[in-house]
């Protein structure tokens, strides 16, 4: 792998963190439904809700940055998945800072995942909050390399699992 291992593993961190935050919260959506993910009548988002996107996000950045790390075998790329997510969170918050944070009107009946996705309307700091949480989350995350079980039992890793 050589040379390409770097960017794997900044590629391969960041589907993870997406895959696993974007599962978590499909899976919470049609867990819980829209009631739970929205105030009573209104698309403006639950204490509930954001406390889950909160959690789902550090999650999913610890697990980004520990599989970034395992694949990379050293700690540089970390740091640049770590810093290309500060610069993605950054620039794509910038269109929410002018979102219209209007009432989008009563909330009635079922709304679907990509229909409330679009019409929901978050507190002006979960922006705010949500960036650095996912930079901090990366960091953590790839601080420590992976520790196979075979290091607890003295055995050798298997020849692809070896420290170079």
């Amino acid at each position: 792998m050589g040379k390409a291992r770097p960017i794997v593993a900044v590629v391969a961190g960041f589907l993870a963190y997406g895959a696993f935050t974007y599962a978590g919260t499909l899976a919470a959506f049609f867990t819980l439904g829209p009631e739970y993910e929205f105030q009573p009548g209104t698309y403006r988002l639950s204490a509930l809700w954001i406390a889950l996107g909160l959690i789902l996000n550090v999650a999913g950045a610890l697990i980004g940055g520990a599989v970034c790390r395992g694949i990379a075998r050293g700690p540089l790329p970390v740091v640049l998945f770590a810093r290309i997510v500060l610069a993605i969170s950054v620039f794509g918050s910038l269109p929410s800072l002018v979102r219209d944070r209007g009432n989008h009107g009563p909330r009635v009946g079922e709304i679907g995942f990509f229909a409330a996705n679009k019409a929901t309307v978050p507190p002006w700091w979960l922006t705010f909050v949500s960036i650095p949480v996912g930079f901090v989350g990366i960091t953590l995350g790839g601080r420590a390399p992976f520790r196979g079980p075979w290091r607890e039992s003295g055995q050798t890793p298997p020849p692809g699992l070896r420290p170079t």
